[in-house]
């Protein structure tokens, strides 16, 4: 029982503060928290995320990390472990809205059967539409990545290089709904089945200036292992900037 109350407590509490920087604003840290909980008479299953983050911003120079835990159960068993960390920076150019990265980024999953993959590499970026109540951007780059991985039972480790495409938008609506989303294609420039689809998408309802209830949905697959998983968690969001 109290581990139950644990985890109700933790879905609905969300507390995050960087969703935009302002011309006073060169920090922002965050944690969140969001799932479901599903338990009956026969059979009882949950889901729990964190979130955690931190960044700085400068004039030419941004830095950013991220850490994501993931962990589920059912009567059957354990369902999620998956951690994810990543570091990346950002370099203004003399162009306007391009931008460069680079990227570092762990990531270890139970449910897509990856017991270790690292990531580095780096590429350019462009705000499509950079508003107050819109933003569009499109990434291109190249990733080295080496793996050790579970397809079935037999350990598969190797090294590949991948593309990675991203688009990000995040639309604001009078300050009242907040639809934000990441999006992920790395296909392997050594295999063409051998690719990675990440998507994140979260709308989020205004209560207050800083508080608003918060449904975020997340689909990933790893092609090799041949394993996927889809996440529906909700919770509150409560912000802040600095």
């Amino acid at each position: 029982m109290k581990k139950l109350s644990a985890f109700i407590i933790a879905i609905v509490i969300t507390v995050t503060a960087c969703a935009q920087y302002t011309d006073s604003t060169q920090y922002y840290a965050s944690y969140a928290s969001t799932g479901v909980i599903n338990k009956t008479n026969t059979s009882h299953s949950y889901v729990l995320a964190n979130t955690a983050r931190f960044g700085i911003r400068k004039k030419k120079v941004s830095l950013n990390s991220f850490g994501n835990w993931i962990y589920g159960n059912n009567e059957s068993g354990l369902t999620n472990n998956d951690v994810t960390a990543t570091l990346d920076a950002t370099i203004n150019s003399k162009v306007k809205r391009l931008y460069y990265w680079a990227l570092a980024n762990y990531t270890s999953s139970f449910s897509l059967k990856i017991n270790k993959q690292f990531q580095a590499g780096g590429g350019a970026a462009y705000d499509l539409v950079q508003s107050k109540s819109v933003a569009l951007n499109v990434s291109e780059g190249v990733l080295f990545e080496t793996n050790d991985l579970y397809i079935d039972t037999v350990r598969d480790k190797y090294n590949t290089v991948r593309n990675s495409f991203r688009l990000r938008f995040r639309f604001d609506f009078r300050e009242l709904v907040v639809l934000d989303g990441t999006h992920y294609w790395q296909p392997s420039f050594l295999d063409g089945n051998d690719y990675i689809i990440r998507s994140n998408t979260s709308l989020t309802i205004k209560l207050r200036k800083w508080l608003g209830i918060t449904a975020a949905f997340a689909y990933n697959r790893f092609n090799r292992t041949q394993k996927d998983n889809l996440l529906f968690n909700y919770g509150i969001t409560m912000e802040k900037y600095f």
